[in-house]
């Protein structure tokens, strides 16, 4: 298997770069011809002929790298853009660091200028500091939103939620109703106890979906330890409507999933998270959800978190030929709905 599942990922990252159809060489040979009749900057007085003027970074668009007191000591996190208003995306797992959403980080940035956008690394993940076991809990993971919203100085919060992120950003709302401006989900783990028949059904609904795939004999039983199986077994099917164009800053986080955080926060979320969204009905705030309309995890994700917030009257946009990460498969639409939401939330409808 773990031969198999890495020859898959190679074979996968190797064809989305070529389309179907094309010859190799003869694409090779096209970017070089490219490369050589490309317009490079001209060096200036005083340069030897041949020298290549490399332009810098555009560094406003770069990251802020922000560093968040919490209860296991900092959060890492980055910030794209400026404003009065605050946009936290919460990324899924448990157990993965944000690089998942660099992507959609990146999107938002540019479609919701004159906004702070912001990603983190979750509790003893990526560049955040490291915990002990008793601190990879649901109620931390939450805790952690309410540490950013004081860190970055505004009186609400707008949340994006997406997969487990989606539980948190409900959670907080349910626990912080004061301090929520608005969420927007996507593809979440609904707000809802772990044994709602939402979240029942779709977690059900993956487990058909890799039994068929093992059935037939296109996967096979891997080892826990074998991370390029983990990867591949995650991401097929159930995260992208066309498995053969993964990106690589997926599959990466992927496979290096921290078992020992994700696991315990997942047996938290277990048992302690149905007390974390008891208040969700009494929320009265914005809410956008988008579904993938390919999603392993089937559409009753998508309509358990608009059940958990019906009292917001929610809108649901379900995204067609889209899978679990929507803005990857299908960023315009991803994009466009997040876009339009967000503005409608700033001129208050």
């Amino acid at each position: 298997m773990f031969l198999k599942a890495s020859l898959a990922a190679t074979v996968a990252f190797a064809t989305a770069c070529v389309s179907p159809g094309d010859n190799a060489a003869d694409h090779a040979g096209e970017i070089e011809q490219d490369l050589r009749s490309a317009a490079l900057p001209q060096p200036g007085p005083g340069l030897p002929p041949g020298t290549v003027v490399v332009p810098l970074p555009d560094f406003d668009k770069q990251p802020t790298t922000l560093r968040i007191p919490n209860e296991s000591g900092f959060l890492h996190a980055k910030q794209l853009g400026h404003g009065s208003e605050a946009i936290v995306i919460i990324n899924g797992g448990p157990g993965l660091d944000s690089v998942f959403v660099t992507r959609l980080h990146q999107g938002m940035a540019r479609r919701l200028p004159g906004r702070r956008i912001v990603s983190y690394d979750q509790r003893g993940m990526g560049g955040s500091s490291p915990t002990t076991a008793a601190q990879n809990t649901i109620t931390g993971a939450v805790e952690d939103v309410e540490a950013i919203r004081r860190f970055l100085g505004v009186r609400k919060i707008h949340l994006v939620g997406q997969s487990f992120g989606g539980f948190v950003a409900g959670a907080y709302a349910s626990t912080h109703p004061r301090n929520i401006a608005s969420i927007a989900f996507i593809d979440p783990l609904p707000p809802l106890p772990a044994d709602s028949p939402f979240t029942t059904q779709g977690f059900d609904a993956i487990n058909a979906y890799y039994d068929g795939l093992l059935d037939a004999g296109i996967l096979e039983e891997g080892s826990p330890d074998d991370p390029p199986a983990v990867a591949w077994n995650q991401i097929v099917g159930v995260y992208f409507a066309d498995p053969l164009r993964v990106p690589i800053e997926i599959t990466t986080p992927a496979a290096d999933r921290n078992p020992v955080v994700g696991d315990a926060v997942d047996a938290d979320y277990q048992s302690n998270g149905a007390a974390l969204v008891a208040n969700l009905d009494r929320v009265r705030i914005p809410v956008l959800v988008i579904g993938g309309g390919v999603s392993g995890f089937g559409p009753t994700f998508a309509q358990g978190a608009a059940e958990a917030l019906k009292s917001s009257h929610p809108k649901v946009v379900i995204i067609q030929g889209a899978g679990h990460l929507p803005w990857i498969d299908k960023p315009a639409q991803t994009f466009g709905a997040l876009a339009s939401f967000f503005d409608d939330c700033a001129r208050g409808h």
